[in-house]
């Protein structure tokens, strides 16, 4: 794929705006024309049509090409989602061989002014699932015209344009703030008393967001298979964390990292990292055994959050934090960092809006550029086999993979997301989970005693690292754990986002 493009025929088609304009045009003078025309391929130039983003790319003439090859390609060489091709007159391309039929194969190289530029055969326009439209709008930014001029609009133009729709019930409203005074001071707590109040699915408008709340878990089953998610990249100009990880990143590149995070995260690899647990679980008890002997007192969250943090690092990373180790008081600058970061971007929407001047936009870049050169440098360890922590760590197999579509592996900047995204999803949820499940246990004795006489049962007093085998033969103790993830689930809300009018 050549990611040069010419906006011969979009130009006089649509109105893009100028920086768009501007942006393609630049980038389609580049030396892609030198290349020698040939009948067996066809050159296919795609534009987004939420931002204008734009790419080239070039496909053999085969009307069996697997269309799902196209589609991932199109996504590659504008580097954004892409769910849906449609001709310029709106028609969607849904095969190959239609794309093919209507191509122009009547156009060639040509050479302006000394400059190279390449002339396309078929241009197409992708969404990531919206329908065909000719308005652009970054769907997946925030700015602060949407703060107040799109509240503003929405409210002179009144009901109008939802007359048809039925909305679920929404609490007394706002002129320009919408429900935000629901939502404080947290919008997770508050959604039980709202729902409890209005029903199992209800309407918020935050400002021009409008976010619908589902507790009914039939209705978030049909939720949850729609494969779009289209969070926010950025809001206000703050990058949401781990865009590109494969939790929050959306269409191709989600598929890729989850494909080639489920190859390594099979059960037998999972148990095949027993070994690593322990080590971390027996460093965790002798630093207890320390405090225990001076009668401190043991914050049980701090001490499970830094073995957590010594698992993730080790086998995730391949890199070892030595957090068990730690001071008290004491934490590693890549964790502070990120602390620090995550709470920015999570919080984006409260500190972007009011950050007239920009102060905390540039603390945050500032930081997250010192947090990406530590990640650059766990990475490079890793590829030159310098790494501290486990040789056989998930970052090693991202490095190595491949798109079974489209051939391309994952770029620096995928490799950080991902890196950020074990922290993101393993961190906290982890550490809360274990936390909850050792407050349960030390409140129910008889439960404590079951699992203790089982332990004694399987490993016989003996204390050593467990296998992966005896570990399967602790019913109890693993029954006892699904007890306290159905009382204490830290991962008990999900995010869908509509793409389409049904």
């Amino acid at each position: 794929a050549t990611p040069g493009v010419t906006t011969q025929g979009l130009e006089t088609e649509v109105e893009l705006p100028q920086k768009t304009r501007s942006r393609t045009r630049t980038r389609g003078v580049s030396s892609v024309g030198s290349q020698a025309a040939s009948t067996s391929l066809i050159r296919v130039g795609v534009i987004n049509q939420a931002d204008g983003q734009a790419g080239t790319m070039s496909l053999e003439i085969d009307p069996t090409l697997n269309f799902a090859v196209v589609v991932a390609k199109a996504a590659m060489c504008i580097g954004l989602p892409v769910r849906r091709l449609f001709l310029p007159d709106g028609t969607e391309i849904k095969s190959s061989e239609a794309m093919i039929e209507a191509a122009d194969f009547t156009v060639k190289d040509k050479v302006e002014a000394g400059k190279a530029a390449m002339a396309l055969n078929i241009e197409l326009i992708s969404t990531d699932g919206l329908d065909f439209r000719w308005k652009y709008g970054d769907s997946a930014t925030y700015k602060f015209g949407d703060f107040i001029l799109r509240p503003v609009g929405r409210l002179l133009a009144g009901q109008r344009a939802g007359r048809n729709v039925i909305h679920p019930p929404q609490p007394r409203s706002l002129p320009l703030s919408g429900n935000l005074k629901d939502c404080l001071p947290d919008l997770w707590k508050n959604c039980f008393t709202i729902c409890e109040k209005l029903g199992p699915l209800v309407k918020l408008r935050i400002f021009d967001d409008v976010v619908y709340i589902c507790s009914d878990p039939e209705t978030v089953d049909i939720i949850n298979q729609v494969p779009d998610k289209r969070l926010p990249r950025t809001v206000f100009g703050i990058k949401t964390i781990a865009c590109d990880g494969v939790f929050i990143a959306d269409g191709q590149r989600w598929d890729f990292a989850r494909q080639t995070l489920q190859g390594s995260l099979t059960p037998e690899a999972v148990f095949s990292l027993v070994p690593a647990f322990s080590t971390k679980v027996f460093g965790l008890v002798e630093e207890l055994g320390k405090r225990e002997a001076f009668k401190k007192d043991i914050d049980v969250f701090e001490w499970v959050e830094r073995m957590t943090m010594d698992v993730i690092c080790d086998v995730g990373f391949g890199h070892n934090m030595g957090a068990l180790h730690e001071q008290d008081g004491h934490q590693d600058p890549l964790v502070t960092l990120f602390d620090e970061v995550m709470e920015i971007s999570i919080n984006a929407s409260l500190y972007g809006a009011v950050d007239i001047f920009g102060s905390t936009k540039r603390k945050f870049e500032s930081q997250t550029k010192e947090l990406n050169g530590m990640l650059d440098d766990i990475i490079a360890a890793v590829r030159n086999g310098t790494n501290t922590g486990s040789k056989g760590s998930l970052i090693g197999a991202l490095m190595g993979a491949k798109c079974p579509l489209t051939g391309r592996g994952f770029d620096q900047s995928e490799l950080r997301d991902q890196l950020l995204t074990f922290l993101v999803a393993g961190h906290k949820t982890t550490t809360l989970l274990l936390t909850w499940a050792l407050n349960s246990i030390a409140s129910h004795p008889e439960v404590e005693q079951k699992m203790i006489d089982e332990l004694r049962s399987v490993f016989e007093d003996n204390e050593r690292p467990p296998t992966a085998d005896e570990l399967k033969k602790l019913r109890y103790t693993r029954c006892s754990n699904r007890c306290g993830v159905a009382i204490a689930d830290p991962t008990s809300r999900g995010i869908r986002v509509i793409s389409q009018n049904n």
